[in-house]
This record gives C-alpha cells, structure tokens and sequence, in this order.
C-alpha cells in the first residue's frame, strides 16, 4: 500500500497521529486482519502497532475478536466497526443523479439511480428532495440505528488543458452556490489531478492556514515552498517511501 515519506523528523504526536492513520486505512483495505499482520505490512513494530489499535478500539473506530483458527489456536481478528456510520455518496452527471450509502469499511450497500427533471427546479433543489427522501431509509445492524457521519457530492468539470484551467459544469464557483468559505473546516484531495486540485492553485491568504494541526501542501498549490517556510512546524512534505515510526 501506499506509505508516507518524510525527510526530516517530526514530534511523537504526530508520527502516532500519521501511524494510527496508516493502520486505520490498512484495516479498512483488508477488511480484517491481526495486530502481527499489520506490523509486517507496515512496516512498524508491534508494541507501536498495538498501542495504535488500542486507542482505536477505544476511540470505537475498530472492534477485535476472538477467534479460534483452523490448527486449534485462539486469535485476535481486528476489522473496522460497522456500527461507527455509514457515508452518503451523490455523484451528479445531469440529467443522471447516483446515490449511494457505504459503511466505514468502505463496503457499498445501497445505490440508487434517480433521472432528475430539470425542466422547472433548480438543481440544488431536486438534489435536496432525493437526499431526504434516501435519508429516510435507515440503516440497522443488531437493532441499533447506523448513524450518517459523511456526505460526499461529485459533479463533472471540463479542463482546458491548452489554459490550465477547469470548468464546473453545474457551478463556477463557491459564490454561486451561496458557500461562505469561513464555513469549510476541512478539505480532503484524492489526488493532484487539475479537476481536484486547481481551485487551490491561487489561493494565498496564508494567515487562514495559522492554527491548524497539520498542512501537507503537495501539488494542490503553487506556494508549496511558501506555506512549508511559514508553518514548519506542522506543515510535512508528502511522497511516497517509509513510513514513521516511534
């Protein structure tokens, strides 16, 4: 799997933050697994390992259990804990809208292909009505309601790759959609790829980055340097490599 490189040291909090990252992305890959196996693919000792799975367990992101294997011998199965919540995915292609529900195990349960009429409502608000109306459906395991604790929403954009610059399809920008920008707290990117990342490209009131916990300006931004200079402390240089390790 993919491991993350850094060229110089960082505190103990945050290689048991990237550590505890790495297994819980392992877990969810694998589906199930053990302490020692985690180790081995990893890389990392086993009392660090341990230590990791210890406070996800007690964080309720992971549950273990006993097993007993095929040669006789007890054995701890570690597997991600479906009663954590589940994500709701839309993926919007006018005049086509999917959407799907997908446990913290990255486990697709249900999906659902909707034609909207565009004809008389405004796009946001067709999505809103089939969003409560797949909300609705809840989902049980064992009698106990799986909470929704994400919401993902992808449209297609057009690149211009002679300009460098991409085009939303549905909307321009964050003011057409009435977004304040003060309101967003975190923003994850798949990959540097233009349709992901070029939004990010100008960006460079700086002083909004003060205060956070960690910054990995990798292809997102062409103030990569700058922002690694001004935040040395928790800014980290991203790549490919060897994984962090108390």
């Amino acid at each position: 799997m993919d491991q993350l490189k850094l060229n110089s040291a960082v505190n103990a909090n945050l290689q048991n933050t990237i550590n505890t990252s790495l297994i819980l992305n392992h877990v969810r890959k694998l589906g199930t697994t053990y302490r020692s196996e985690i180790s081995k693919a990893l890389n990392l000792s086993l009392p660090a390992v341990s230590r990791a799975v210890d406070r996800l367990i007690e964080s309720g992101y992971l549950i273990e259990r006993k097993i007993i294997t095929k040669l006789g011998r007890q054995a701890h199965e570690v597997e991600i804990n479906a009663l954590l919540g589940v994500s709701i995915g839309i993926s919007i292609e006018l005049p086509t809208m999917k959407i799907a529900r997908m446990d913290m195990a990255g486990r697709i349960a249900t999906v659902e292909e909707i034609i909207l009429d565009t004809g008389g409502k405004r796009i946001e608000e067709l999505v809103m009505e089939q969003l409560e109306y797949f909300l609705k459906q809840r989902q049980f395991i064992d009698d106990r309601e799986v909470p929704v604790v994400a919401l993902t929403i992808a449209v297609p954009a057009a690149i211009d790759l002679d300009r460098g610059e991409v085009y939303a399809v549905l909307y321009r920008n964050m003011k057409e959609l009435n977004i304040n920008p003060e309101s967003i707290g975190k923003i994850v990117i798949s990959h540097a790829h233009g349709d992901h990342t070029g939004g990010f490209h100008g960006f460079s009131d700086f002083k909004r980055l003060s205060g956070l916990s960690r910054i990995v300006p990798c292809h997102c931004t062409q103030h990569k340097s700058k922002i690694l200079k001004m935040f040395p402390d928790v800014s980290l240089e991203c790549g490919a490599g060897l994984v962090l390790e108390e």
